[in-house]
Order: C-alpha cells, then structure tokens, then sequence
C-alpha cells in the first residue's frame, strides 16, 4: 500500500476512481477502452476499434487525439488484441497437448493394470487347478477359452 493511501486512509479503487477524475485525458482514454469492449461483444476487433473511435469522436472524447492519429490507435489496439489472443492460443494449445498427454499416460497406465489383473487371474486358476490335482481341467483350459471363463465365474475371479 502506497504512503498516501495509509495516510488518508483511502482504498486504492477509491483512490483510482477520483485520480481518474482528476486526470481527464485518463478518464477519457478508459472511456475509449470501455466502448472497444462493449462493440467486440458483437463485432470483429477491427470494427469495434473503429465504431469506439468514431463515438468518442462523436461524442467529444479525445476528440483531437483521435482525429491526429487515428490510424496509430487502431493499430495499437488491434495489435495489442491480436498479442493477447495469441498467447491465449498458445495457452489453450498447451491445456490440449496436455490433456492429450494425460489421456495417453491413463490409457497405458489403464492397459498395464488389466494386463496385470489378467495374469493375476490365470496364476489363481492355475494355482488351484495344480492345487486340486485337476491336471484335465488345466489341459482344457489352455484349449478352451470358454471353459476358462466358466472356471473364472465359478471360482469367482
């Protein structure tokens, strides 16, 4: 917190709300970004840009400003959109590489622990059909898949 704003006390919202009226080019500038943002709700960043300057204009804010370098303000604002939209693309593309990663990294983790379930499942039925001396039963089974399945039913593995 700056000194002046502990010494009188004043949140900083408070404080940025009446240095913006004290400074009229920067009320007039945050008016001029409000309306870019109110028209890029319903237009395409080149549009709002221009249909923002053309009401301040209209209006009387930054009039002069805006008339002198209108081409400069258009191009700043475009650019500094297409910067941000950039970098959102770039973020988003890392989110998907990501997710991606992640799903593949599941999917080996996920065929690992089936592939180990299974041979735990086969050694259990091996086990007790050696166990049990059902030496005709263990032939059958490594013929007869669906005779292995019943057994995995019956013994409940």
């Amino acid at each position: 917190m700056s000194p002046y704003l502990r010494k009188t006390g004043m949140e900083a919202r408070d404080f940025s709300r009446v240095r913006l009226h004290k400074c009229k080019p920067l009320a007039e500038y945050m008016d001029l970004i409000n309306r870019i943002n109110k028209e890029l709700k319903v237009n395409d960043i080149k549009t709002a840009v221009n249909k923002a300057v053309q009401s301040c204009i209209n209006d009387g804010i930054l009039t002069d400003f805006l008339i002198a370098h209108r081409a400069e303000v258009l191009d700043m604002c475009i650019t500094e959109f297409n910067e941000k939209s950039f970098v959102e693309g770039i973020k988003e593309e890392g989110r998907e590489e990501g997710r991606a990663e992640g799903r593949a990294e599941g999917r080996a983790e996920g065929r690992a622990e089936g592939l180990a379930e299974g041979e735990d499942r086969v050694m259990k039925l091996l086990e007790y059909l050696l166990d049990n001396g059902l030496l005709e039963d263990l032939k059958r089974v490594r013929e007869d898949s669906a005779y292995k399945e019943e057994l995995f039913k019956k013994l409940g593995l």
